[in-house]
């Protein structure tokens, strides 16, 4: 993946806690661009605060991803050389004891959401490189994770499908494996 000097504009989902808040601190030193997305406007403008001043213009956009006509438009619209999808949620219950409703907005956000976007891009040929978190989860399944692994599983499977769909220009996808912001494992395809 290229530094930060090839890039001037971001997007990070999920940028108001965790590994994406981290991340948007540092982007934020570097691009001239950054929009901070996330569930939570709140959060997203205490994030937006605690920037202000560095080198990058910033912006938020408040986006639930469980909203589906919302993350569409979202992904119509996209205009940036990178989107980092940091998004992502958890339910830590034994598989058999997840309600449904749980397990279906656990697809929605770490499934659908994702997959939606990189559909998205390569339909309308974008050249948008894509980082995509994922988590150790997929490669050790844990009990009480059960549905969140097997997604997380799933996900970076997929990734590396859209070579496949892309003929016209030279994509990137960075997947990293990440937990407790301990451990990062990266995963790179350059599609051509």
């Amino acid at each position: 993946m290229q530094t930060t000097d090839s890039f001037s504009k971001a997007i990070i989902l999920g940028a108001a806690g965790g590994i994406g808040r981290h991340l948007a601190t540092e982007l934020a030193k570097h691009l001239d661009f950054l929009v901070l997305v996330g569930r939570n406007p709140d959060k997203l403008v205490q994030l937006q605060n605690e920037l202000a001043g560095s080198k990058a213009q910033l912006s938020i956009k408040v986006l639930n991803l469980c909203d589906k006509e919302a993350l569409e438009n979202f992904g119509k619209a996209l205009d940036a050389d990178l989107l980092v999808n940091c998004a992502g949620l958890a339910s830590f219950f034994i598989g058999s004891d997840l309600a449904t409703e749980k397990e279906q907005e656990l697809w929605q956000v770490n499934y659908h959401a994702p997959v939606q976007l990189m559909k998205l891009l390569v339909q309308k040929n974008r050249k948008i490189r894509l980082v995509q978190l994922s988590s150790l989860a997929a490669l050790f399944p844990h009990p009480y994770l059960a549905a969140y692994s097997c997604i997380k599983a799933f996900v970076f499977k997929f990734i590396s499908v859209p070579a496949k769909w892309i003929k016209t220009s030279r994509r990137h996808v960075l997947n990293i494996y990440s937990d407790n912001n301990a451990y990062a494992n990266l995963f790179k395809t350059d599609f051509g």
